[in-house]
């Protein structure tokens, strides 16, 4: 029961597994696009870490199955995107959203307490 873009309805408690400052995304554009976009956010950054560790170690075989990973990857999300519905236009706005939220977060480095 999800609300946002695929018509569902979403509680509000159903979101405190999302850090707050992109709850409104999720609202906006149902946790299940959330969700795709956010997860293929990092898993694009992981595999933009992984190609340059392989390429420090002119690794040509695991550059391959890299690139052969992201592609499986890519046409796993993008019939998902079909399935749903959903538009390009539309997961652009949510990933947009999302480096937005990630933006503004406001993080507090944790503090050292002395005590004498």
């Amino acid at each position: 029961m999800e609300q946002g873009l695929n018509g569902s309805e979403a509680a509000e408690d159903e979101m405190l597994d999302i850090e707050e400052c992109f709850r409104p995304v999720a609202k906006t554009w149902g946790r299940s696009m959330f969700a795709l976009v956010m997860n293929a956010g990092m898993a694009g950054e992981a595999m933009r870490v992984l190609a340059e560790v392989l390429e420090r170690q002119h690794s040509s075989n695991g550059i391959h199955a890299l690139k052969m990973l992201g592609g499986s990857f890519n046409g796993l999300s993008n019939a998902y995107v079909l399935s749903q519905g959903w538009t390009d236009e539309d997961v652009l706005a949510c990933d947009r959203d999302i480096k937005t939220a990630f933006a503004s977060r406001i993080v507090v480095p944790p503090s050292i307490i002395l005590t004498h």
